[in-house]
C-alpha cells in the first residue's frame, strides 16, 4: 500500500480523487474514484483508554482512537483535542462480581483538561503559534498518551475521556482508576528497573576481569 499526502485541503469541501498506475511502458486509464468530504459534526468517541504508572501529581493515560478513515464517502470528522475529566470514586457493597465491592463515581466532575500532543517547548513562541500546533491527530492503531494533573494520584477516581472539534464533543467514555493497582504497577516497575540496573552493574567487574585475564 502506498500513501500519498495531500495538502491544502479545506474542511467541508467536496473533492473527487482519481488515480491510475504507470510504469516506463504504459499509463493505465483511470478506473476508480472517490468523493471525500469531512463531516461537519463532532468526532467519534475514543474506543477505550488504559492507565499507566502515575507520577507524584499526574495520572498518565493512553487513549486509543478508532481512526474512522475512510468512512462517510471517504471523509472523517476533524479532531482538535482529547478532553479528560475526573471525580472521586468510592466502594459500594453488592455492586461487584459475586457480591463484592465495586467502585462508583460520585459528586461533581473536575474541570475539563485538554490533552495536547506534540507540544512545542520553545518559550519564545507566541501563544497563538503554540495553540495552532497543539493538536491531536487521528492515530489509528497508535496510542496517544495524556498526563492529567490531580491532587492525589493515590485516590480512587472515575475518569472520563472524550474527543472534540469545533462542532462539538463526542460522548464521554468513563473508566474507574484504582489507585492501589496503579501504585502496585509503579512499585513492580521500579523494582524491576532497579534489579536490572543492579545486574548490569554487577556484571561489569566480571567482564573487566575476563578481559584482563
Amino acid at each position: 500500500m502506498s500513501t500519498i499526502p495531500l495538502t491544502n485541503l479545506l474542511p467541508g469541501t467536496n473533492y473527487t480523487f482519481e488515480w491510475s498506475s504507470a510504469n516506463q511502458f504504459h499509463l493505465t486509464t483511470t478506473i476508480q474514484f472517490v468523493t471525500a468530504t469531512d463531516p461537519l459534526e463532532a468526532p467519534r468517541k475514543p474506543t477505550h483508554f488504559v492507565f499507566l504508572v502515575p507520577t507524584s501529581n499526574h495520572l498518565r493515560i493512553s487513549v486509543f482512537l478508532d481512526d474512522p478513515c475512510p468512512y462517510d464517502n471517504g471523509g472523517r470528522a476533524e479532531l482538535n483535542n482529547i478532553l479528560i475529566r475526573y471525580r472521586k470514586a468510592a466502594q459500594q457493597l453488592g455492586q461487584g462480581f459475586g457480591g463484592g465491592k465495586a467502585l462508583v463515581g460520585y459528586g461533581n466532575w473536575s474541570e475539563t483538561h485538554a490533552c495536547f500532543q506534540n507540544q512545542l517547548k520553545d518559550p519564545r513562541l507566541l501563544a497563538n503559534d503554540i495553540q495552532q500546533n497543539q493538536q491531536i491527530k487521528w492515530s489509528g492503531d497508535s496510542v496517544i498518551q495524556c498526563d492529567v494533573p490531580v491532587d492525589d494520584p493515590g485516590a480512587d477516581l472515575e475518569v472520563a475521556v472524550a474527543t472534540m472539534n469545533r462542532y462539538g464533543v463526542s460522548p464521554w467514555v468513563p473508566s474507574i482508576y484504582r489507585a492501589s493497582e496503579a501504585l502496585n504497577a509503579a512499585y513492580f516497575y521500579t523494582t524491576a528497573a532497579h534489579q536490572l540496573l543492579a545486574s548490569v552493574t554487577s556484571a561489569i567487574p566480571i567482564l573487566l576481569l575476563v578481559l584482563h585475564y
